[in-house]
């Protein structure tokens, strides 16, 4: 018996198992993905160390010889099947490179050149693009009402990715669709018609202090810097009921500079989160994604402990609005406290800075849009007043055209997700990124 050749055909065997198995059972369990990767191999170890004329120094040594072997025939067969016909997003185009690893994806968006690359994926290959293993990016309109309606698609992983870890995720997180409308309701309460009015007061606030900071500076004035310390106090007012006076005080503890490192991690973790779940045990490995989470648990904490001084997001976060019915456990609300900040400090100063740009290049829409303001707003007029924004087309557009367009995708996992209008179907177990 050639045992060298059966070990190489043992190998392979295992490689093949150890494939289909992931394929199967996509966790992020490190004891499944132990048995999953290192079982196929251990067995193959044990049969040649069985065999009576098999080398001498038993299962390890088998073990030693059949695992290189083994690791080269897994990443072939990977490679291989994603590039194959046979996988199931074969039939979009896409780079071939994306099609084999989220490592491409994940190194392009922690260098912050994801939008530019998704719009000349769009320009190259259409509407339905393949950007991964498992994923597509859409950016025909017609899948909008079919992923994004009530009973659309799941949660994807990504937020697994920001959140170092598959157990503690915020409400933005959960695939378990019931358990994600569950913990939403809290949210719909605290961002409804009624809780908006109550925060326009603490908005008006710091948009009057903004402009009297913008008007005290002389020469060149670093807007976006502006707008992130405005976004942050106001995430800070409306959803913990203070704690933030970046504005008055400037960013002494480098609170932007912690976002932004930690942002970018979590931006690359978001495309291969079954390693942010081992990042997560590593003092260190990922410590600005770190210094971010407990920015957001530093909040929550401290807002629990304090009570209720006014009726920010997190009074209905912890149903104090609903005294009758029991707070959330603790967990919860330092999971949706960091959600809290992310959302409400990183998202919405990106999109005031990228409306500010848009405007200020193109002095069409400038001239339009002041024209509008003046109309409604003369001088003397108090600005904060919210009254007239509903007969300000202009303005509305300016708004609510530039932020699905410009910024936001998730993504998510679906079953099978079919367009009319785009006679296009997804089949089941793929990602799907709308930008």
């Amino acid at each position: 018996m050639d045992i060298r050749r059966w070990e190489v055909v043992l190998a392979l065997a295992a490689a093949l198992t150890a494939h289909q198995g992931f394929r199967r059972y996509d966790t992020y369990y490190p004891s499944v993905h132990a048995v999953l990767l290192f079982g196929p191999p251990v067995v193959a170890a044990l049969i040649v160390s069985s065999w009576s004329d098999a080398p001498s120094g038993g299962i390890l040594s088998a073990l030693r010889r059949i695992f290189p072997i083994y690791l080269f025939y897994l990443g072939l067969s990977i490679i291989l099947y994603r590039l194959s016909p046979l996988h199931p997003l074969a039939r979009y185009p896409g780079p071939y490179l994306r099609r084999v690893s989220h490592f491409v994806s994940a190194c392009i968006t922690a260098a912050g050149n994801r939008c530019r690359r998704f719009d000349a994926l769009r320009r190259k290959y259409g509407d339905v693009v393949r950007t991964g293993p498992n994923e597509v990016l859409i950016t025909h309109p017609s899948f909008i009402p079919v992923l994004l309606c009530t009973s659309g698609a799941p949660k994807g992983p990504s937020w697994i990715g920001g959140s170092l870890s598959y157990k503690n995720l915020p409400m933005v997180a959960i695939p378990d669709t019931e358990l994600h409308l569950q913990r939403r309701r809290p949210w719909n309460r605290g961002l409804g018609p009624t809780a908006l009015r109550e925060y326009e007061g603490v908005v008006a606030k710091r948009v009057e202090q903004l402009t009297e900071r913008l008007e005290e500076q002389q020469g060149e004035v670093i807007l976006g810097r502006w707008l992130n310390y405005f976004a942050y106090d106001v995430m800070s007012d409306m959803a913990f009921g203070g704690g933030s006076e970046l504005l008055r005080d400037g960013d002494r503890n480098n609170v932007w500079s912690i976002i932004d490192e930690g942002m970018r991690i979590a931006s690359f973790l978001a495309h291969v989160p079954w390693l942010s779940v081992y990042l997560g045990h590593v003092p260190g490995a990922a410590g600005p994604l770190n210094k971010l989470l407990a920015t957001g648990s530093d909040f929550a904490g401290r807002r629990i402990a304090r009570g209720s001084r006014t009726r920010d997001l997190f009074h209905y976060l912890n149903n104090e609005d609903l005294p009758d019915k029991a707070p959330p456990p603790t967990r919860q609300l330092i999971d949706d406290g960091i959600l809290a900040v992310v959302a409400g400090s990183d998202t919405t100063s990106v999109a005031l800075t990228s409306i500010f740009y848009c405007i200020l290049t193109n002095p069409e829409v400038y001239a339009a849009l002041i024209a509008e303001i003046d109309k409604y707003y003369p001088p003397g007029e108090d600005a904060s007043v919210t009254t007239q924004h509903r007969n300000m087309p202009y303005l509305q557009a300016v708004m609510y055209d530039h932020y699905p367009t410009k910024h936001f995708a998730s993504i998510r996992p679906f079953q099978e997700v079919a367009s009319v209008e785009s006679r296009t179907t997804l089949l089941p177990w793929s990602h799907l990124m709308l930008a």
